[in-house]
């Protein structure tokens, strides 16, 4: 039998037996603003891409610009894919993730190649020995300027969408995504390089190094930054408190880079390949096992803060059910495929709405209400009731 083939609650209700009240949080509600900070963002960080593009164009050719992104967006795609799964159960705005990447993937470049590039100038000019500062570029500046700029970003636009932010997994997904947009250019870059002073050779190693052994690097140091950021939004009731978390996570992302640089820059091979494997491997893993429990955890709240919902009429248990299991979700997509695309869509922005409303009924339970997120709810609670509407109504079900 069809999930929906049940009885069904037509209007919302109480539960006198449930002991639990629906929300209520009565705060007038801030008018919406134009997002002029993203905007900015988008534009200048589009211009700062097209400019290091340009620039990789004058000096190899349009075509090897062409081909050698190609090759760099492949580990790009890979390292999107698996933030995806791990961001499955409430998937976040397709706008935010575009401003976070464009962020890393133009701002943060740009300026970074700027600052590095300066600072071993510098030292060069100060000690007469291009080696050294070619090194301390790498091990000193580019992780501090880099993660900086990164974090930068994620921090700016994580402030500003704070009530939008629903688990510290959304932050750790964020940031992840800047740094993942960061060494998509960067490794445009490298490899252009590699093409220059090795030909193909010098291109294929570099792919091997940076897009198949350590793609993983940027996102994962400045996921730091994000779970900090993200911890602060959802956990800290005291925000000025919360913040001190953001060094303490700038300092990690800084280490896990310059742990690397100095690991590719000073060791021998032999070092390297021991390096690699008993201490950036496991690092990896240790991460993705995080992001993994991380995961986990979030269906579980996701369950409870559901249940206020479904003591209060607006939701069944069993869509609870659908909400926040694997086998729930996959099933309830495939039933609603049948009947067509609008039937299939309704159903996915179902499916994550009530994702976001669980979150957000325990973040609210736990730090109080939040105007701009009390706002963004009732907008999602009407929302997933059209949706319901339209996958039942292509279905046949009456309602």
């Amino acid at each position: 039998m069809d999930p929906y083939r049940r009885t069904r609650v037509n209007h919302p209700t109480i539960s006198v037996y449930s002991g639990v009240q629906p929300p209520d949080w009565s705060h007038q509600l801030p008018r919406r603003r134009a997002g002029v900070f993203e905007v900015l963002v988008m534009v200048f960080g589009l211009l700062a891409m097209l400019a290091l593009l340009w620039f990789m164009s004058l000096e190899g050719g349009v075509i090897s610009t062409a081909l050698l992104a190609v090759a760099a967006f492949l580990p790009f795609l890979v390292v999107m894919q698996v933030l995806a799964a791990v961001d499955r159960w409430e998937r976040e705005p397709w706008g935010t993730t575009a401003i976070l990447a464009i962020w890393g993937g133009g701002i943060a470049t740009f300026f970074s190649s700027i600052i590095n590039t300066a600072f071993a100038l510098v030292v060069e000019l100060a000690t007469g020995d291009s080696a050294l500062a070619e090194t301390l570029a790498v091990i000193v500046a580019a992780p501090i300027v880099e993660e900086s700029l990164k974090g930068l970003g994620v921090v700016l636009i994580l402030w500003k969408r704070r009530h939008r932010l629903n688990s510290i997994l959304d932050g750790v997904y964020y940031a992840a995504v800047a740094g993942a947009a960061f060494a998509f250019i960067e490794n445009i870059m490298y490899f252009m390089q590699g093409a220059m002073s090795d030909g193909i050779g010098g291109v294929g190693i570099l792919f091997v190094m940076r897009g198949v052994m350590s793609p993983f690097l940027h996102p994962m140091a400045t996921s730091m930054i994000g779970l900090a950021a993200g911890w602060t939004a959802v956990r800290m009731a005291q925000r000025s408190t919360g913040f001190l978390l953001i060094p303490l996570g700038w300092l990690a992302a800084v280490a896990i880079h310059a742990a690397w640089n100095a690991t590719a820059v000073l060791s021998s091979p032999g070092t390297w390949v021991a390096l690699y494997l008993f201490f950036h491997l496991p690092m990896f893993v240790v991460w993705m096992l995080f992001l993994r429990s991380a995961s986990a955890t979030e269906a579980k709240v996701i369950a409870r803060g559901l249940q206020t919902y479904v003591a209060s009429g607006w939701l069944l248990p069993n869509e609870v059910q659908m909400v926040t299991t694997r086998s729930g979700r996959k099933s309830a997509q495939a039933w609603a495929k049948q009947y067509g695309k609008p039937s299939h869509d309704s159903m996915t922005a179902f499916l994550n709405g009530c994702a976001t409303l669980g979150l957000d009924e325990e973040i609210m339970r736990r730090l109080g209400p939040d105007p701009l997120r009390v706002e963004h709810d009732r907008q999602v609670l009407q929302d997933i009731t059209q949706h319901r509407q339209v996958f039942l109504q292509r279905a046949g079900v009456r309602i």
